[in-house]
């Protein structure tokens, strides 16, 4: 029994069969985010020994760039990805101000309660996006929207799940 209890602390993982036995060692780091995914800001989400291991972004797996060398990110690699979920992660890591700053977004409209954005995606639909500020805390926030929205007013009643017909807030918060 004690060679097992020891087996369980030193390895990760093993595989016991007629025979045969399967270890892996157990990894030098092992970073997760808040719901247990692999995750890593700052380096290799897990890591071995022999220094193999895999970035990863809140679970998404990552080339090494996407964490070390952020500033080597652009525009044309980010929304050149053939991944739409990776592209998410890479859009997320670099933040949507930065990347609709200098990706020249076209602005499809404009009111004073938020700015509707198109952005062309090599072979994907466009990126259509809201930009809204928050009155309460002043954060901005960009809200996918369908590609056929052409208004803010229809844009922000979708977000609501409401006819535009319909909305009418009278106080945000």
């Amino acid at each position: 029994m004690a060679l097992l209890l020891e087996l369980a602390e030193r390895t990760a993982w093993w595989w016991a069969f007629d025979g045969a036995v399967i270890v892996c060692e157990a990894p030098v780091r092992l970073e997760r985010d808040d719901r247990g995914r692999l995750h890593s800001a700052r380096a290799q989400a897990i890591e071995y020994a022999d220094g193999w291991g895999l970035y990863s972004w809140h679970g998404l797996r990552v080339d090494e760039d996407a964490i070390l060398r952020l500033e080597t990110l652009t525009v044309e690699r980010i929304l050149g990805e053939k991944n739409q979920e990776v592209m998410r992660g890479l859009i997320e890591r670099v933040g949507a101000e930065w990347l609709f700053a200098r990706a020249q977004a076209v602005v499809i409209d404009e009111k004073e309660c938020g700015t509707l954005c198109r952005l062309a995606l090599n072979g994907h639909e466009p990126l259509v996006v809201l930009r809204v500020r928050c009155p309460s805390t002043g954060r901005t926030y960009f809200l996918r929207v369908p590609p056929w929205m052409r208004t803010v007013e229809s844009a922000r009643a979708w977000t609501f799940d409401v006819p535009e017909s319909e909305f009418a807030p009278l106080v945000e918060t």
